[in-house]
């Protein structure tokens, strides 16, 4: 269908349900599937800003953007291990990468890609395509939803980014659904923290008037002061 040219497809939505994917095999016999898995404590944290901060969705929570990383990883995971069973000789078709490892060493897992999944001939470009005229294809094509506006915001791939979950406070303890995927990826995750309220100061004597709350889900953004 695309001729003598390569057809990419990248649409987090075609990831989430294992039907999307077993059309898109109906479709393209030859096709080649890269699971691309990101830490869940950077990539719900990262989406969360996403949803509220670029996209003006602001009642996104974190649990709706963890139950989308559960969904959309779980549906790859499912789709990947049915297409290795059904053509166990032809394993070279799909390949898993962790965003951290991609991070730590581009060069290294582009060119993995190239040679063990596409066979196709790696070039020094993809290592940082923000020297390169790729950096065109992260520019939308029709509106802020179709593109990451934090890609438009770098200037290059930073190794540092793969310890960025270090730095996520949690607002909740995981699902034990995300932290079975995660470990199953090899994803190190902390112990869950006890919920507990924490005075900054306790007022003495008999308050003039009333309280004044700051109500927030441990992200940073305020939701709302009564």
């Amino acid at each position: 269908m695309s001729g003598p040219r390569m057809l990419v497809d990248k649409t987090p939505a075609n990831a989430s349900h294992v039907s999307f994917m077993l059309r898109a095999r109906e479709t393209f016999e030859h096709a080649r599937y890269i699971h691309l898995i990101r830490h869940p404590y950077a990539c719900i944290s990262s989406g969360l800003q996403m949803f509220r901060d670029f996209l003006d969705v602001s009642e996104t929570t974190w649990a709706m953007v963890e139950q989308s990383w559960v969904d959309t990883n779980r549906a790859c995971d499912e789709f990947m291990a049915e297409l290795r069973a059904e053509q166990p000789e032809q394993r070279g078709q799909s390949m898993v990468l962790r965003y951290e490892d991609f991070l730590r060493d581009p060069a290294g897992a582009t060119r993995g890609v190239c040679e063990a999944l596409l066979g196709v001939e790696w070039a020094e470009g993809m290592a940082n395509p923000y020297e390169t005229s790729a950096i065109q294809s992260f520019e939308a094509a029709e509106s802020k939803s179709t593109t990451d506006q934090k890609l438009l915001k770098r200037k290059a791939i930073e190794p540092r980014q793969a310890e960025k979950w270090r730095e996520v406070q949690l607002p909740q303890p995981l699902l034990e659904t995300t932290k079975a995927l995660a470990a199953g990826h090899g994803y190190e995750l902390l112990p869950d923290l006890t919920p507990e309220l924490s005075w900054i100061a306790q007022p003495e004597g008999t308050p003039a008037g009333a309280p004044t709350v700051c109500i927030h889900d441990f992200t940073g953004l305020l939701r709302g002061v009564g």
